[in-house]
């Protein structure tokens, strides 16, 4: 009898030290993956900055499912609002473009909360808004560096503005300032250049 509780809290004792240490192995499997999440470089929806996913101060799930972060809570409030106004996701190719347009009292506010606005070159005085785009290959899920991006901003009057955007290293996106000066509804095109060069027969 007595043989047989010891080996009953033998088995006890082997039984609770296994499942210890599968409780620690899942605990330190949430724990990375947490880590790892918090360590993710992501955009903010808001204007398209990017920065790990543990400094955005806010976030919300799209109609897909997909979460969305952004800088701070303001921006999600006003990006709830009006979500189509200030990001624009579509498809050229194989190419997934990410464009954001921000007012420039949006875009200073941001530059000066985050110290940066006396880096900043000097702007357009008739610029009202602030366009910027990131690109992914859809294919590989990596960001796309080596095209020429163009914007072209018809208003409502038949005006037409061309730009070809700037990259900006910092914030790995292409970006300039336009001017929307007239009311009413404003044409945006997209149109993406990857390779040029002249032939000579």
């Amino acid at each position: 009898m007595k043989t047989k509780l010891a080996i009953l809290a033998t088995t006890t004792i082997i039984i609770a030290a296994l499942a210890f240490i599968f409780y620690q192995g899942v605990q330190a499997q949430h724990g990375a993956e947490a880590q790892k999440e918090d360590e993710k470089i992501v955009r903010c929806a808001f204007d398209g900055m990017q920065m790990k996913a543990s400094m955005m101060k806010a976030t919300m799930k799209d109609k897909n499912g997909k979460t969305l972060y952004f800088c701070t809570k303001e921006q999600m409030e006003k990006f709830k609002k009006e979500p189509d106004k200030y990001l624009r996701q579509f498809s050229i190719g194989n190419a997934q473009v990410n464009l954001n347009i921000l007012t420039m009292k949006d875009y200073m506010d941001i530059m000066k909360a985050m110290g940066m606005d006396k880096h900043m070159p000097e702007m357009e005085h008739s610029a009202t808004h602030h366009i910027s785009a990131y690109l992914i290959d859809e294919r590989s899920g990596e960001l796309i560096k080596d095209v020429g991006v163009q914007i072209e901003l018809t208003t409502p009057d038949g005006e037409v503005q061309k730009k070809l955007l700037k990259f900006v290293e910092m914030m790995n996106y292409y970006a300039d300032d336009f001017s929307f000066l007239k009311s009413g509804k404003y044409n945006i095109r997209v149109l993406l250049e990857a390779a040029k060069f002249d032939y000579t027969i």
